[in-house]
């Protein structure tokens, strides 16, 4: 379990183009795999106060990604953590600090998904925007906080946000 220090950000505009550029790379890279590619979780949200970290999803039809495309990704400075704990998408991470989050999906898969659904709802609903700011803002203040911890003290928000779709 990784110990570290959350910190959340005001919105910060240049988080769209840097998923932007990213992307780019990722397709320069990997495009003919890529059926489609998506800006997701908090730094996705005009307004939306996030850790500077951009989570990129990809769908794709060579689930799970194989050797050549983790070594492409990895040619990118991404590190493979595999389905690290979610079914259904294998997951990499770039950059220390961290400055990117890739989640690799199968086409329609249940994952990216609901993490579209989240974003539309977070988009539709500034009141639970606001809110979930609100509580991960409360849960970084902690001194430290284990990163599993963090993502489970959300789930109750997150699971109130998607309900609300």
């Amino acid at each position: 379990m990784t110990h570290e220090r959350i910190v959340i950000h005001d919105h910060d505009p240049a988080w769209a183009q840097c998923y932007a550029e990213e992307s780019r790379l990722i397709a320069a890279r990997i495009g003919a795999l890529i059926h489609a590619i998506h800006h997701v979780g908090s730094t996705s949200v005009a307004g939306l106060a996030a850790k500077p970290i951009i989570d990129i999803a990809i769908e794709s039809h060579a689930y799970p990604p194989g050797a050549r495309n983790v070594a492409a990704l990895s040619s990118l400075e991404y590190v493979h953590d595999g389905e690290s704990g979610v079914p259904g998408r294998h997951f990499f991470r770039k950059g220390t600090p961290r400055r990117f989050h890739l989640h690799w999906c199968p086409v329609g898969g249940a994952v990216v998904q609901s993490q579209l659904a989240f974003k539309g709802a977070l988009i539709r609903r500034p009141d639970l925007a606001a809110r979930y700011a609100d509580v991960k803002r409360s849960l970084a203040g902690r001194y430290t906080i284990d990163r599993a911890d963090y993502v489970a003290a959300k789930e109750p928000i997150i699971l109130e946000i998607l309900g609300s779709g």
